[in-house]
């Protein structure tokens, strides 16, 4: 910010800098502090897990991937552009809400001379408004996402109940061998939950750094001089005698 021209500040409001320093960090911090180590921990249980099923059984393991693999990806690639364009939605209403309330604020002698208050009131109500339908909007898309998952679940195990049933009553598989895969079926998709929320935590992280991207790619109008001379410590003074000034030649100074 500080290395950038002043004609950068004429055509970009306070309030929107501000959310760069404040709101679209915490949704970096969020990502990096807890984002990026469930991250790890889920991806690892998930991977254990599936090749714990797949040692438990071949046969249910593949019908259980085949059934929710292909799902999931269908799932992930909707959520990921349709939150893709929430979040981005979202991360501009609330740098114009804050711009907004930061504006008003730094003009309220001025509204209030003018009575503009009632105005700037129903104004700030509706940009606000427009940032709470944003946030309804990205809370139904992830709602929908995370219903369809867990929806997801259900139909895998109800799967595989019915194939482990046929093969318990064939004698291929034992009741207690089932009992453990269900089981074990559970917890495979605890991490894809979790998994499911740090997603949305990505999502918001992303958005933000792609305002903060672009924030930092906006070079000076005005640039140094290649070469230019560092000037050295100044030192001195200047002294106004005898200087008087009028509004017009004649007039009382």
């Amino acid at each position: 910010l500080q290395r950038l021209s002043l004609d950068f500040y004429t055509g970009e409001m306070s309030g929107r800098l501000m959310t760069r320093m404040t709101s679209d960090i915490d949704s970096l911090t969020v990502l990096f502090q807890d984002g990026l180590v469930n991250l790890a921990v889920q991806g690892l249980t998930l991977v254990v897990i599936t090749g714990v099923l797949v040692a438990l059984d071949p046969l249910l393991a593949g019908i259980t991937l085949v059934v929710v693999v292909p799902a999931m990806v269908a799932l992930t690639l909707w959520f990921r552009g349709a939150s893709d364009r929430t979040y981005g939605t979202v991360r501009d209403r609330i740098a114009e809400a804050l711009a907004d309330l930061s504006e008003r604020l730094a003009g309220i002698r001025i509204g209030t001379a003018h009575n503009r208050r009632r105005h700037d009131v129903i104004h700030h109500r509706n940009v606000v408004g427009s940032y709470r339908d944003a946030n309804v909007e990205t809370a139904r898309v992830g709602g929908l996402y995370g219903s369809a998952t867990e929806g997801l679940g259900v139909v895998a195990q109800a799967v595989l109940l019915l194939a482990g049933g046929r093969l318990v009553l064939d004698g291929r598989l034992s009741i207690g061998e089932l009992t453990a895969f269900t089981l074990y079926l559970s917890s495979f998709f605890a991490p894809i939950q979790q998994l499911v929320q740090l997603y949305t935590t990505y999502q918001s992280g992303q958005a933000a750094v792609a305002k903060l991207r672009e924030l930092l790619a906006s070079a000076p109008t005005v640039a140094e001089r290649p070469g230019a001379v560092e000037l050295p410590p100044l030192e001195g003074e200047i002294r106004f005698e005898g200087v008087t000034f009028a509004y017009a030649p004649g007039a009382e100074p």
